[in-house]
């Protein structure tokens, strides 16, 4: 299965954007699909007298996309490296510099459990705009 489990092994990406792409493409993906699930679960009469089996899942997959959107220590490592190898432009470099810090401190930040408080952010954002909504 890997290892670690649900590690991802890919081919070198042929230029430092495809590179960001690849260490920023879960938080993306993963962070929508969070936002998707959430926002199913705000629309439902959820409370914890009446919660369903249905959602109790949706809830728990939503938290889990969340909490695993957030880039690895590898990923901004390999972004890092991207940088300074190769014959980029300027431009590229201006932007993947910044982009590959912000990987690392957000990498770093899962020891303080920053992933814990996004996967309750993006749980909460959805029925507060549904709630304000209707």
């Amino acid at each position: 299965m890997g290892s670690p489990m649900g590690y991802v092994e890919h081919g070198q990406p042929p230029n430092l954007a495809a590179h960001i792409l690849v260490a920023a493409g879960p938080l993306f993906i993963n962070t929508s699909t969070a936002f998707v699930l959430s926002t199913w679960l705000a629309f439902q009469d959820v409370t914890w007298e009446r919660l369903t089996v249905p959602q109790i899942f949706v809830g728990w997959g939503a938290i889990s996309f969340a909490m695993h959107a957030f880039p690895s220590q590898e990923d901004a490592r390999n972004v890092w490296n991207a940088v300074w190898r190769g014959n980029h432009s300027f431009f590229m470099q201006v932007i993947g510099i910044p982009l590959a810090g912000l990987m690392f401190l957000i990498s770093f930040s899962t020891f303080f459990f920053s992933d814990v408080a996004y996967a309750g952010l993006v749980l909460v954002v959805p029925s507060l705009i549904v709630s304000a909504t209707y």
